[in-house]
């Protein structure tokens, strides 16, 4: 192989993990904003359900108490 194709080899696998890094950065910046500006970020969709409802001042029922 000639020196040229390993420094051009060379150069797309650094170009690769310079955008992989890049795109893992970002990820980690946008999971941290979510959980600081949306709330309702990374609950489960139990405790997203009961917190949009309690948002709006309703309860959601519970299978225990029956609703009379």
């Amino acid at each position: 192989m000639s020196a040229t194709y390993l420094a051009q080899s060379q150069c797309l696998t650094d170009h690769r993990f310079g955008f992989m890094d890049a795109t893992i950065c970002c990820k980690r910046k946008h999971y941290a904003l979510m959980e600081k500006y949306n709330p309702l970020y990374g609950m489960s969709d139990k405790d997203r359900i009961r917190a949009t409802a309690r948002t709006v001042g309703l309860q959601v029922p519970t299978k225990d108490k029956p609703n009379l």
